[in-house]
């Protein structure tokens, strides 16, 4: 450990991008734990030895490093997940992504990957609430599951029939299509094909012609999908179906006699977990990213960052259970124009999120295969959480700035800046210090020889003031 602690500081003395990148490439290749490892004398010089040759003769990392900001808290794991992370967004050419994992609730990596906006002016913070497609159907999951623990509905509830929705001018095609239960829609089993589910290609340009509008209401098109032929009974063929599962968020609502989104926010909120309705662009505040394509979603989408989607899935499992052990291994992936999601819950306890702000150029279930493979590697978990300092960080900006506030993005991706000279505003004066935090008028630097100083922002030089302005994120609570 001490050999590996010694050659760590070697690199990052350098201050040698290029040379920080062959050592986490090395310590993939030659020493995948090695942050958990005991090495031998012997070892420790061939492990000095050949990080030494790694620098100098061409081993190298994803190109990615040193280009594609990465936030976030350092823990003792992190590194190999960069590696891996950073590895895909090169692959796909995607501009921005998020990665949190947690052990039995403890949040032990949080990191982010690129830029909060396509100007590429503010890199991403871990905790940027983003949109995550059909993971959304495991939160649909768990109100219903929670609606029937209430009696408020129950698996048999035929969803035509409590919905009141009634086929085009009275007429029934199909009388089955009320035969649907809200079981039949948890288990994507309504009788429709693809072809004839209600939110196909084929049935919005239906829908369109039909009332001459560019953009029907979902009561329309539930009146129309009420006229229409089923291909198989209910119950007896899955299919999978995003309009299933629209329907089950108007169920929620008329059970819980409160909209959709309120009723998901409540349960959030009981396991301290934050969500946020997904806006265009004219109307997003800056706590949300940018997604490409700007494309609207299905009805009554929220956006949510990968940690607080591993916090939420520490109490509930993927199939809207109440969570009370481990032992069990579900996945959920969404995918939608804008973004691509993975939430993992692994049998051991540890869960782990993925956020894209794209989709098309990577498969879901190859993301989750290789993350999970980074965590099988790991022999041992940090002892921290780090929920815990983020909401000590966000309660202390409440406190300082009300609701407009400014928060550090750490782009080290070693975590610690670096230590350089600081010059204040009368250029006279200068400090050998490293950035600890930051906010709208003041910074937290630490000296070499640990003592903390807070600084006015306005009392630093220009060069020094411009020097930490990309690095603060402005959010909205």
């Amino acid at each position: 450990m001490k050999q590996v602690r010694f050659t760590e500081i070697l690199f990052r003395g350098s201050r040698n991008k290029r040379t920080d990148r062959r050592f986490l490439v090395f310590q993939r290749i030659c020493c995948p734990d090695m942050l958990t490892i005991d090495i031998s004398p012997l070892r420790s010089i061939i492990f000095v030895g050949l990080t030494i040759l790694s620098v100098f003769f061409g081993l190298d990392s994803p190109k990615g490093f040193g280009q594609i900001p990465i936030t976030g808290p350092e823990t003792s794991c992190s590194t190999v997940f960069d590696l891996e992370m950073i590895k895909i967004l090169e692959e796909t050419g995607y501009k921005s992504a998020t990665l949190a994992v947690t052990n039995n609730g403890k949040l032990v990596v949080a990191r982010g990957y690129g830029w909060q906006d396509a100007k590429k002016s503010k890199p991403i913070n871990p905790f940027t609430r983003m949109k995550i497609a059909s993971i959304e159907k495991a939160f649909i999951k768990v109100a219903i599951k929670k609606l029937m623990a209430d009696e408020r509905i129950q698996p048999s509830t035929l969803v035509f029939e409590f919905l009141n929705i009634k086929p085009l001018n009275g007429q029934f095609a199909d009388r089955r299509v009320y035969q649907i239960t809200v079981q039949n829609l948890i288990d994507h089993k309504l009788g429709w094909d693809a072809n004839h589910d209600g939110l196909s290609s084929k049935n919005e340009r239906n829908v369109k012609m039909l009332f001459q509008t560019e953009e029907p209401t979902f009561d329309q098109l539930n009146s129309f999908m009420a006229s229409q032929l089923l291909q198989h009974d209910p119950g007896s063929k899955s299919q999978y179906s995003n309009y299933g599962h629209t329907l089950l968020t108007r169920v929620v609502a008329k059970a819980s006699q409160k909209p959709y989104l309120d009723y998901v926010k409540q349960i959030c909120e009981e396991v301290n977990v934050e969500i946020s309705p997904w806006l265009p662009p004219a109307h997003r505040g800056t706590e949300e990213i940018f997604y490409s394509p700007e494309l609207p979603p299905h009805l009554d989408c929220f956006s949510i960052s990968a940690p607080d989607l591993c916090k939420f899935f520490q109490h509930y499992w993927v199939n809207g259970k109440l969570r009370n052990s481990n032992g069990y291994i579900f996945k959920a992936h969404g995918s939608w124009p804008g973004t691509t999601s993975v939430l993992h819950q692994r049998p051991d306890g540890i869960n782990f999120a993925v956020i894209f702000n794209e989709r098309g150029k990577v498969d879901n279930g190859d993301v989750d295969k290789r993350i999970d493979a980074v965590v099988d590697r790991i022999v041992e978990w940090p002892d921290v959480d780090l929920f815990v300092e983020h909401n000590r960080t966000r309660a202390q900006v409440k406190r300082r700035s009300g609701n407009q506030a400014y928060l550090l993005v750490q782009p080290s991706i070693f975590g610690p800046m670096p230590f350089r000279i600081w010059t204040d505003s009368s250029g006279h004066r200068k400090i050998e210090a490293r950035l600890v935090s930051a906010e709208k008028d003041r910074v937290q630097l630490e000296q070499r020889n640990g003592t903390k100083i807070e600084v006015p922002t306005k009392r630093l030089g220009r060069v020094d003031r411009n020097w930490v302005k990309p690095w603060i994120h402005r959010v909205r609570d």
